[in-house]
């Protein structure tokens, strides 16, 4: 299929308009988008949320907030259900293990810009904190890198 060429007609009432294959896509992504979206609202209207040393979600939705969440997401559902049947939209299974892969080599490049010799913008790293920090984000750098090496062995994928 040619980016841009016609996938269907829809009938407007004055004429018929062509419904291009980009128009798909920006459908397509946005209901993945949208439909992602839910599932973070859903789990936290179940009462989820996710806790850990530097980063805590507060879930303080009141009984009546989880209850019109759940219940406005069933509706959101259904319109994306029928619009998914109309438009043929394919489900997007992401594989959480190049999830994982993919947001390791962003993390490692940003823990490797925390090293003493990237960080002279905001002024010298006294040298014992250079010492310190360096050992630690190496050290962090290598497990991401541990973590990331041990899904590629158990898989075929690159």
């Amino acid at each position: 299929m040619v980016f841009g060429e016609p996938i269907g007609k829809i009938m407007t009432d004055s004429n018929q308009t062509e419904f291009t294959d980009t128009h798909r896509r920006k459908l397509s992504v946005t209901m993945l988008l949208l439909d992602k979206t839910l599932c973070r609202y859903r789990r936290w209207a179940q009462g989820g949320y996710e806790s850990s040393l530097l980063y805590s979600e507060q879930n303080d939705l009141l009984p009546q907030q989880r209850e019109a969440i759940q219940n406005i997401s069933e509706n959101i559902l259904k319109l994306i259900s029928d619009i998914k049947s109309k438009f043929e939209l394919e489900a997007d299974a992401q594989s959480i293990r190049r999830n994982i892969i993919g947001s390791n080599a962003w993390l490692r490049t940003i823990l490797l810009d925390l090293e003493s010799k990237r960080m002279k913008g905001g002024g010298v790293v006294p040298p014992e904190i250079a010492e310190y920090l360096d050992d630690k984000i190496g050290t962090l750098a290598g497990l991401i890198d541990n973590m990331s090496n041990s899904i590629r062995q158990e898989s075929s994928d690159p």
